[in-house]
């Protein structure tokens, strides 16, 4: 079935734009500025902060993110066809509904029409008419996904549009790579690019995997990995992707990153990472897994209908929760180690690596520096934990084919629906390096 929208310029413009979901792609973009700003803290230089190094490494994840929103919709359309067809049903009916039961289908399709408009329109000229018809039509229809269902769109825009952003980013990367005097000896820009060594290759192998949650030929969506390949990326490597790259593009001097640096405390003068960096990166994966499985755990039935095997069908409902559960029990755990760790002084995010082959600043500073960033994680938890409480507590109350209980309910955790979920423990993930980048600077000025 198709009921295409009648939308004008701005309107096609503005779902387009939804249909990639690009707000919803702030988050990735965020922990990697977040990353930045560590590796500015942790391997610090005479110099002041690269926010030209930090825009390039955001707009990778950023726009990475983007092509994969779009083309998760092209390659999960048919799947997404049976429900998107009921819901364009559902729409139509409430037109007809809106304008008394009559007109024609053709009608249905030009929008809102008839007598639930005549009062409304008296007096109005065609143009006028045809304008509120156009603006009522969009407030009704307008959505994400639908608009490649209902003929408004071919499918293979989401395509099309997926691959031009890719594209844009590869674009900046080989742009960034030809300016760096170090890789072309004929530039005679002076700003080196963090697309080299170590960075280079989580970016690509990243990229890759990511393209693959739902594309071919891996579509690791439909094999039980897409959930923690999108859990790894979207905090975690996003992580180490700020730290890397910023750090090569502000180290022109030093070696690139290796891979095996990764696995070792930094040293003076040598990217690495330590076991502080290590137990934030755990707490975030297991936040991140976490909110990961409550934006699917509601879909196990469209999925099993569409042939998607996803790690959260594999478990079904009730071990996906106990799974949230355990995630943010050792989540907590990781959060409160490493609350313990910088109160104590301890770690290299503390600033004690770099300042030219000197120590930055007495263990006295450390540990103050220390205890301004426990208080910025200490602000995730405090928030963090009542959403918890009350997501655990939402999930084991609607438990699928089990009766629902007749007794008046306590009232101290109220009991929120599965798409108020969603969006709340997405916000939780979405302010969290925000909160945390906030708390690295306000750390380093203890310095």
């Amino acid at each position: 079935m198709y009921d295409p929208q009648q939308l004008s310029l701005a309107g096609k413009a503005s779902a387009l734009f939804a249909l990639g979901r690009i707000p919803l792609a702030s988050e990735v973009p965020l922990w990697t500025m977040f990353g930045c700003i560590v590796s500015h803290k942790t391997f610090p230089t005479s110099e002041s902060f690269d926010y030209i190094a930090m825009l390039q490494c955001m707009l990778v994840t950023w726009g990475t993110n983007i092509s994969i929103n779009y083309g998760n919709e092209y390659f999960d359309w048919q799947m997404d066809r049976p429900g998107q067809v009921a819901a364009i049903k559902r729409e139509v009916e409430k037109r007809k509904a809106l304008s008394g039961g009559g007109g024609s289908g053709e009608k249905a399709r030009e929008g809102v029409s008839g007598h639930a408009l005549s009062h409304s329109q008296e007096g109005l000229t065609d143009t006028d008419k045809l304008s509120t018809k156009r603006e009522l039509n969009e407030k009704i229809m307008g959505n994400t996904t639908r608009i490649i269902h209902d003929g408004t769109f071919p499918p293979w825009v989401s395509l099309v549009l997926s691959g031009f952003v890719q594209l844009l980013i590869i674009a900046m990367i080989l742009y960034s790579r030809n300016l760096d005097p170090l890789l072309n000896p004929s530039s005679t820009s002076t700003r080196t690019t963090p697309f080299k060594g170590f960075a280079l290759w989580v970016g690509t192998i990243s990229t890759f995997l990511s393209q693959e949650y739902v594309g071919p030929p891996l579509r690791l969506h439909y094999n039980s990995l897409g959930e923690i390949v999108s859990a790894l990326f979207l905090s975690p490597v996003s992580v180490i992707w700020g730290l890397s790259g910023y750090y090569t593009a502000t180290h022109p001097s030093s070696r690139l990153i290796t891979a095996a640096d990764v696995l070792f405390a930094p040293t003076i003068g040598q990217f690495g990472l330590d076991k502080t960096l290590w137990i934030m990166l755990g707490a975030m994966y297991c936040f991140e897994q976490a909110r990961v499985l409550i934006m699917h755990i509601h879909d196990i039935d469209a999925d099993i209908l569409g042939g998607k095997i996803t790690l959260v069908v594999r478990l079904g409902y009730l071990n996906a929760a106990r799974l949230y559960v355990g995630l943010n029990v050792v989540g907590v755990m990781l959060w409160g180690s490493l609350i313990r760790r910088l109160v104590q002084g301890k770690g290299a995010m503390l600033g004690d690596v770099g300042m030219w082959g000197m120590k930055a600043a007495s263990r006295g500073s450390y540990e103050a520096v220390g205890k301004g960033w426990a208080i910025g994680v200490g602000i995730v938890l405090a928030y963090s934990i009542p959403i918890i409480v009350l997501t655990i507590t939402s999930l084991f109350s609607n438990i699928p084919n089990r009766p629902k209980s007749t007794a008046p309910a306590l009232g101290v955790i109220p009991i929120v629906p599965h798409m108020e979920l969603v969006k709340l423990v997405s916000l939780q993930l979405l302010i969290s390096p925000l909160v945390l980048s906030t708390a690295v600077v306000l750390a380093g000025k203890a310095q």
